[in-house]
Protein backbone atom coordinates (compact mmCIF):
# COMPACT_ATOMS: atom_id res chain seq x y z
CA UNK A 1 0.00 0.00 0.00
CA UNK A 2 1.04 3.87 -0.43
CA UNK A 3 1.13 4.19 3.25
CA UNK A 4 3.61 1.70 3.77
CA UNK A 5 6.27 3.17 0.30
CA UNK A 6 9.59 4.34 1.95
CA UNK A 7 9.45 8.18 1.62
CA UNK A 8 11.59 9.49 -1.49
CA UNK A 9 14.70 11.53 0.31
CA UNK A 10 14.79 15.07 -1.16
CA UNK A 11 18.05 15.62 -3.78
CA UNK A 12 20.35 17.65 -1.24
CA UNK A 13 21.09 21.46 -2.56
CA UNK A 14 25.00 22.26 -2.83
CA UNK A 15 25.20 26.17 -2.43
CA UNK A 16 27.94 28.56 -2.18
CA UNK A 17 28.68 32.17 -1.82
CA UNK A 18 28.90 34.33 -5.16
CA UNK A 19 33.18 34.99 -3.90
CA UNK A 20 33.20 31.26 -4.27
CA UNK A 21 31.55 30.49 -7.64
CA UNK A 22 33.78 33.70 -8.74
CA UNK A 23 37.22 31.57 -7.86
CA UNK A 24 35.66 28.47 -9.00
CA UNK A 25 34.90 30.46 -12.66
CA UNK A 26 38.48 31.44 -12.67
CA UNK A 27 40.28 28.04 -11.93
CA UNK A 28 38.43 24.65 -12.29
CA UNK A 29 35.94 26.32 -14.43
CA UNK A 30 38.05 27.84 -16.81
CA UNK A 31 41.02 25.61 -16.92
CA UNK A 32 41.80 22.04 -18.68
CA UNK A 33 41.09 18.75 -16.37
CA UNK A 34 41.82 17.86 -14.51
CA UNK A 35 42.04 20.57 -11.70
CA UNK A 36 40.46 20.73 -8.26
CA UNK A 37 39.95 22.96 -5.68
CA UNK A 38 38.96 22.55 -1.67
CA UNK A 39 36.19 23.53 0.10
CA UNK A 40 35.43 24.67 3.39
CA UNK A 41 32.99 26.24 5.47
CA UNK A 42 30.66 25.36 8.65
CA UNK A 43 30.07 21.46 9.42
CA UNK A 44 26.59 22.38 11.16
CA UNK A 45 25.55 23.96 7.36
CA UNK A 46 27.32 21.15 5.53
CA UNK A 47 26.27 21.98 2.09
CA UNK A 48 26.54 25.42 1.96
CA UNK A 49 30.77 26.22 0.64
CA UNK A 50 31.66 29.75 2.24
CA UNK A 51 35.82 28.62 1.18
CA UNK A 52 37.06 27.78 -2.12
CA UNK A 53 41.25 26.94 -2.64
CA UNK A 54 41.93 26.45 -5.88
CA UNK A 55 45.37 23.47 -5.45
CA UNK A 56 47.94 22.76 -6.86
CA UNK A 57 48.49 18.95 -7.71
CA UNK A 58 51.45 17.22 -5.72
CA UNK A 59 54.93 17.35 -7.75
CA UNK A 60 56.27 13.63 -8.90
CA UNK A 61 59.74 12.40 -8.36
CA UNK A 62 60.92 13.94 -11.15
CA UNK A 63 59.63 17.58 -9.69
CA UNK A 64 56.58 17.91 -11.99
CA UNK A 65 53.49 18.70 -11.12
CA UNK A 66 51.34 15.05 -10.96
CA UNK A 67 48.13 15.91 -13.39
CA UNK A 68 47.06 15.22 -16.54
CA UNK A 69 43.75 15.04 -18.77
CA UNK A 70 42.22 12.08 -16.92
CA UNK A 71 43.68 12.13 -13.44
CA UNK A 72 45.19 14.65 -10.76
CA UNK A 73 47.42 13.61 -7.40
CA UNK A 74 46.07 15.65 -4.58
CA UNK A 75 49.29 17.44 -2.39
CA UNK A 76 48.49 16.07 0.87
CA UNK A 77 50.05 18.28 2.88
CA UNK A 78 49.15 21.11 1.30
CA UNK A 79 45.55 20.63 1.92
CA UNK A 80 46.24 19.81 5.57
CA UNK A 81 48.24 23.18 5.88
CA UNK A 82 45.19 25.18 4.42
CA UNK A 83 43.05 22.95 7.06
CA UNK A 84 44.54 23.49 9.95
CA UNK A 85 46.19 27.07 10.06
CA UNK A 86 43.49 29.01 7.52
CA UNK A 87 40.07 27.27 8.26
CA UNK A 88 40.14 26.01 11.31
CA UNK A 89 41.02 28.81 13.60
CA UNK A 90 38.33 30.69 12.06
CA UNK A 91 35.63 27.67 13.29
CA UNK A 92 35.69 26.29 9.43
CA UNK A 93 36.87 22.90 7.86
CA UNK A 94 37.19 20.89 4.81
CA UNK A 95 33.38 19.72 3.02
CA UNK A 96 35.24 18.33 0.31
CA UNK A 97 36.50 18.62 -3.44
CA UNK A 98 35.66 20.32 -6.28
CA UNK A 99 37.45 19.05 -9.45
CA UNK A 100 37.37 18.76 -13.57
CA UNK A 101 36.90 15.24 -15.13
CA UNK A 102 37.45 14.57 -18.98
CA UNK A 103 34.39 15.16 -21.16
CA UNK A 104 31.73 12.15 -20.58
CA UNK A 105 33.05 11.08 -16.76
CA UNK A 106 30.37 13.07 -15.15
CA UNK A 107 30.66 11.02 -11.97
CA UNK A 108 32.92 10.18 -9.13
CA UNK A 109 35.54 7.54 -9.94
CA UNK A 110 35.62 4.40 -8.06
CA UNK A 111 39.32 3.10 -7.99
CA UNK A 112 40.75 0.76 -6.02
CA UNK A 113 41.39 0.52 -2.42
CA UNK A 114 44.32 -1.91 -2.55
CA UNK A 115 46.05 0.76 -4.80
CA UNK A 116 44.77 3.38 -2.75
CA UNK A 117 43.51 5.25 -6.29
CA UNK A 118 39.85 6.62 -7.30
CA UNK A 119 37.60 9.73 -5.90
CA UNK A 120 35.27 7.10 -3.70
CA UNK A 121 38.69 5.71 -1.96
CA UNK A 122 40.47 9.37 -1.23
CA UNK A 123 36.56 10.85 -0.27
CA UNK A 124 36.36 7.89 2.45
CA UNK A 125 39.52 8.24 3.53
CA UNK A 126 38.97 11.61 4.14
CA UNK A 127 36.04 11.46 6.12
CA UNK A 128 37.23 8.24 7.67
CA UNK A 129 40.19 10.75 8.84
CA UNK A 130 38.03 13.76 10.00
CA UNK A 131 40.63 15.28 12.91
CA UNK A 132 37.48 18.50 12.84
CA UNK A 133 37.01 19.46 16.87
CA UNK A 134 33.63 17.57 16.87
CA UNK A 135 34.02 15.03 14.47
CA UNK A 136 31.20 16.14 12.99
CA UNK A 137 31.88 15.81 8.99
CA UNK A 138 29.06 13.53 7.86
CA UNK A 139 29.13 14.17 3.76
CA UNK A 140 32.06 14.86 1.37
CA UNK A 141 30.90 17.22 -1.17
CA UNK A 142 32.19 16.43 -4.88
CA UNK A 143 30.72 18.43 -7.74
CA UNK A 144 32.26 17.55 -10.77
CA UNK A 145 32.84 19.90 -13.91
CA UNK A 146 33.38 18.76 -17.44
CA UNK A 147 33.25 20.76 -20.66
CA UNK A 148 31.23 20.16 -23.94
CA UNK A 149 32.93 20.36 -27.21
CA UNK A 150 32.66 24.26 -27.39
CA UNK A 151 34.32 24.80 -24.23
CA UNK A 152 31.06 25.42 -22.25
CA UNK A 153 31.15 24.27 -18.20
CA UNK A 154 29.24 21.63 -16.91
CA UNK A 155 28.52 21.14 -13.53
CA UNK A 156 27.09 17.68 -11.99
CA UNK A 157 26.64 17.66 -7.89
CA UNK A 158 28.23 14.71 -5.91
CA UNK A 159 28.20 13.46 -2.37
CA UNK A 160 29.46 11.01 -0.46
CA UNK A 161 28.08 10.03 2.69
CA UNK A 162 30.20 8.68 5.76
CA UNK A 163 30.10 5.31 5.54
CA UNK A 164 29.23 4.43 2.48
CA UNK A 165 31.10 4.33 -0.89
CA UNK A 166 27.82 4.99 -2.99
CA UNK A 167 27.78 8.99 -4.41
CA UNK A 168 25.02 10.60 -3.92
CA UNK A 169 23.43 13.36 -6.53
CA UNK A 170 23.20 16.50 -5.85
CA UNK A 171 21.74 19.84 -7.20
CA UNK A 172 24.41 22.53 -7.50
CA UNK A 173 22.60 25.84 -7.10
CA UNK A 174 24.90 29.39 -8.40
CA UNK A 175 24.53 32.33 -6.64
CA UNK A 176 23.03 35.13 -8.42
CA UNK A 177 25.42 38.19 -8.96
CA UNK A 178 25.56 40.41 -6.11
CA UNK A 179 27.41 43.40 -7.66
CA UNK A 180 26.26 46.80 -8.85
CA UNK A 181 25.21 48.16 -12.17
CA UNK A 182 27.84 50.37 -12.17
CA UNK A 183 30.08 47.91 -11.60
CA UNK A 184 28.87 45.87 -13.91
CA UNK A 185 29.36 48.28 -16.35
CA UNK A 186 33.16 49.09 -15.43
CA UNK A 187 34.01 45.51 -15.64
CA UNK A 188 31.79 44.52 -19.31
CA UNK A 189 34.08 47.83 -20.69
CA UNK A 190 37.44 46.28 -20.06
CA UNK A 191 36.33 42.59 -20.11
CA UNK A 192 37.87 40.70 -23.48
CA UNK A 193 35.52 39.27 -25.58
CA UNK A 194 37.12 35.86 -24.71
CA UNK A 195 35.68 36.09 -21.12
CA UNK A 196 32.65 37.37 -22.14
CA UNK A 197 31.44 35.06 -24.67
CA UNK A 198 32.96 32.13 -21.56
CA UNK A 199 30.17 33.83 -19.48
CA UNK A 200 27.67 33.78 -22.08
CA UNK A 201 27.91 30.13 -22.95
CA UNK A 202 27.86 29.16 -18.58
CA UNK A 203 25.92 26.69 -17.79
CA UNK A 204 24.94 29.29 -14.84
CA UNK A 205 22.99 31.74 -17.51
CA UNK A 206 19.32 31.45 -18.59
CA UNK A 207 18.24 32.53 -21.53
CA UNK A 208 16.57 36.02 -19.98
CA UNK A 209 20.25 36.63 -18.49
CA UNK A 210 21.56 36.47 -22.27
CA UNK A 211 19.51 38.88 -22.97
CA UNK A 212 19.80 41.35 -20.30
CA UNK A 213 23.75 40.67 -20.71
CA UNK A 214 23.09 41.51 -24.24
CA UNK A 215 21.51 44.21 -23.51
CA UNK A 216 24.24 45.71 -20.96
CA UNK A 217 26.76 45.25 -23.54
CA UNK A 218 25.16 47.21 -26.14
CA UNK A 219 25.06 50.00 -23.72
CA UNK A 220 28.53 49.95 -22.98
CA UNK A 221 29.15 50.41 -26.93
CA UNK A 222 30.45 46.60 -26.93
CA UNK A 223 28.80 46.24 -30.44
CA UNK A 224 31.64 44.03 -31.78
CA UNK A 225 31.17 41.58 -29.00
CA UNK A 226 27.59 41.66 -29.75
CA UNK A 227 27.58 41.72 -33.20
CA UNK A 228 29.83 38.49 -32.76
CA UNK A 229 27.90 36.60 -30.02
CA UNK A 230 24.66 37.24 -32.56
CA UNK A 231 26.70 35.31 -35.60
CA UNK A 232 27.38 32.36 -32.82
CA UNK A 233 23.99 32.10 -32.52
CA UNK A 234 22.51 33.25 -35.79
CA UNK A 235 21.77 29.23 -37.04
CA UNK A 236 20.03 28.77 -33.42
CA UNK A 237 17.02 29.56 -33.00
CA UNK A 238 16.24 29.10 -29.46
CA UNK A 239 17.76 32.37 -28.83
CA UNK A 240 16.85 35.60 -30.59
CA UNK A 241 19.29 38.16 -29.62
CA UNK A 242 17.69 40.65 -31.58
CA UNK A 243 16.81 43.52 -28.52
Amino acid sequence: MASNRKKRRRKKVITMTPEVYRLYRESVGSQKPETFALLGGKLDNPFHISEFRCCPPRKNRHGRYDAGPSHVNVDHEYMNWVIDNIWVPNEKYMLGIWHSHPAGCISPSYGDRGRNEGDVVFFSACLNADDSPDRNWKFFLAPITTFDNKGKDLIHGWFLPKGSDRPVKAEVRIPRSEISLQETVRVLRQCPYSEIKQQFHSASLTKKQQHKLICLLRLVDRRDVVEHLCCEHAEQKAIDLTV
